[in-house]
């Protein structure tokens, strides 16, 4: 098959809307080319200036719907993207939020006591007193908390990027981190409730503070 053959094959194939649009539009185009324009081509045949003609607008028409092709799927590709981008973010938070329940639903009463507290009463800066028991252990999770008034001897610690507190025994003021109280009250109004399972009312009434702090970035 000649190189040309082998050209139209390829138009065929792979691009047959483009092209038969392109041969569509160069035959209307070819028509309406005014006479005197078709002498500006150094031809005598005129037969041949018009399958030049012809050619030429079915090349520049090839080029544009072309052009309109790839940007057509360049915008599609980009909204297919962000879809799935979307999904994935809605994803990774959906699963985030049944991890935080999950760690709730296994806590101790003492922890989920105080950060039940602390959702449903609007994140307040509230007393507790840390000890050196096994529950009082998740307290000291300053993942979850922001922490004033700490005791003395308490000082920072870098573990990597992050700076975390060493919590010693005494009475502290917390309240949870601002996205972590999102998420969870997120989840309070979504499922009614921060657990999985049942959780008895824990026999302690929270201590609220005021404080103008707020938390470090």
């Amino acid at each position: 098959m000649s190189s040309a053959g082998e050209v139209v094959k390829f138009f065929l194939s792979k691009n047959w809307v483009v092209f038969a649009l392109s041969i569509i539009a160069g035959f209307f185009a070819t028509i309406a080319v005014p006479l005197d324009w078709r002498s500006l081509i150094p031809l005598d045949n005129n037969d041949w200036k018009t399958i030049v003609l012809f050619i030429v607008d079915v090349a520049i028409f090839y080029v544009f719907f072309s052009g309109i092709l790839w940007l057509t799927k360049v915008i599609a590709r980009g909204f297919k993207n962000a879809r799935i981008k979307r999904k994935s973010i809605a994803a990774d938070k959906e699963s985030r939020l049944q991890n935080l329940k999950i760690y709730l639903t296994d806590s101790p009463d003492i922890f989920y006591s105080l950060v039940e507290h602390l959702v449903n009463n609007g994140n307040p800066w509230t007393y507790t007193f840390i000890g050196g028991g096994y529950e009082e252990h998740y307290m000291k999770n300053t993942d979850w908390f922001i922490i004033e008034d700490a005791p003395k001897r308490a000082k920072a610690k870098k573990a990597g990027k992050a700076i975390r507190q060493e919590i010693y025994v005494g009475r502290y003021k917390v309240k949870l981190h601002e996205w972590l109280y999102e998420d969870l009250k997120k989840i309070k109004a979504e499922t009614g409730s921060l657990s999985h399972i049942h959780r008895d009312k824990y026999p302690i009434k929270w201590e609220t503070a005021r404080s103008n702090s707020r938390e470090r970035k």
